[in-house]
């Protein structure tokens, strides 16, 4: 089950609102001084991320929605919890042109998520060079007449 656990058949995030989320964080940051605290949206985000932070160092949180994250860091900043940030999916925010006060340790992907942001970086090739199968590739190439790349980006 992961993260979560199931209370009386449902599960616990659709329980978790900001300021559950805050004082969670409180609560870990009361006992870890010395840790900083990424907050995210929701599990892919935290699988991703806990590979590129140190997790000695560093701890992530899921926060279980995009508001739930942006209402917290914005209430940690107004109580000055340090050591907190945030990071969340630019979604549709750039096209539909969504504005309000951006905390200020609060973090936008460049892309719609972070998976496409990936996909347009050098990241995309060094993973897939490191854990794909060269002749799998070069098979599915072939047949297909299509990177792997532009196969996953049409389906």
């Amino acid at each position: 089950m992961g993260p979560y656990k199931r209370v009386g058949g449902s599960l616990m995030r659709t329980y978790l609102t900001s300021q559950r989320l805050v004082t969670k964080l409180q609560m870990l940051r009361s006992g870890k001084k010395k840790k900083a605290f990424v907050v995210v949206e929701g599990v892919t985000d935290y699988r991703v991320y806990g590979k590129l932070f140190d997790l000695e160092n560093c701890e992530i949180v899921i926060g279980e929605s995009k508001e739930n994250v942006v209402e917290a860091i914005k209430i940690c900043e107004t109580q000055k919890l340090e050591g907190i940030i945030g990071i969340v999916d630019a979604d549709f925010w750039r096209l539909t042109g969504v504005s309000f006060e951006w905390p200020k340790t609060l973090f936008m992907t460049d892309d719609h998520d972070l998976e496409c942001m990936m996909l347009r970086s050098k990241a995309y090739e060094h993973v897939l060079l490191e854990y794909g199968d060269v002749n799998k590739i070069a098979r599915f190439e072939g047949k297909k007449h299509q990177t792997i790349k532009e196969g996953m980006l049409r389906n």
